[in-house]
């Protein structure tokens, strides 16, 4: 769902500043249609793994390397043949992610050809300036979902202790600093943390 928010987000900016003038008459008609699409996407998806998941036998083992219920973790614990459920979760990550890292991707392609065609220097860093907190918040999002995926998939005999530290940084950091994030721009704020901190 998350993933699906920062695509909306990132046509938002796309036509923001792509179509400026236009900008109302071309978001208002379909922002609830992106939503929606959005919450269907992801329950469609998602919505069939807590049966694949009932449906295998686990055995005595039954600790978890997280501090939440991660499907793959739970999929290790099985003690048949886990490749069904691995393998929609596997098509479930390759139909979702990617498509929507190029989308973003393809964003701000077209971002970046639109302001060098036409905008001057000035006009061009206040762009930058107006997109840095989305490519932020993309990267605050994909880098540790891609690190953690990996450590899953690929180390058998890690530290529970730093699965346990990664997971937990996956789940508590980007939310914590997506607002400051995006509320740093805010003169305001600004402002009151020079302020506090006599800057």
């Amino acid at each position: 769902m998350e993933s699906s928010i920062l695509v909306a987000m990132a046509f938002d900016r796309y036509v923001a500043i792509c179509n400026p003038l236009r900008y109302t008459s071309i978001l208002h008609p379909i922002i609830s249609k992106i939503a929606l699409v959005a919450l269907i996407r992801c329950f469609c998806l998602h919505f069939p793994m807590p049966f694949l998941l009932k449906i295998l036998p686990y055995c005595d083992k039954q600790t978890l390397s997280y501090a939440f219920c991660y499907q793959i973790d739970v999929t290790k614990l099985a003690c048949a043949d886990p490749t069904i459920t691995t393998s929609y979760s596997l098509a479930v990550v390759l139909t979702t992610y990617p498509v929507d890292a190029v989308l973003i991707l393809l964003s701000y392609v077209l971002i970046v050809k639109t302001v060098l065609g036409t905008a001057k220097q000035v006009e061009r860093l206040k762009v930058l300036n107006t997109c840095v907190s989305h490519i932020c918040v993309v990267l605050l999002f994909y880098i540790p979902l891609i690190t953690l995926a990996l450590v899953s998939r690929y180390t058998q005999k890690d530290s529970i202790l730093a699965r346990f530290l990664l997971g937990g940084l996956l789940l508590v950091v980007p939310p914590a600093l997506n607002p400051m994030i995006y509320s740093i721009k805010t003169r305001q704020i600004r402002s009151a943390i020079h302020t506090k901190f006599g800057t």
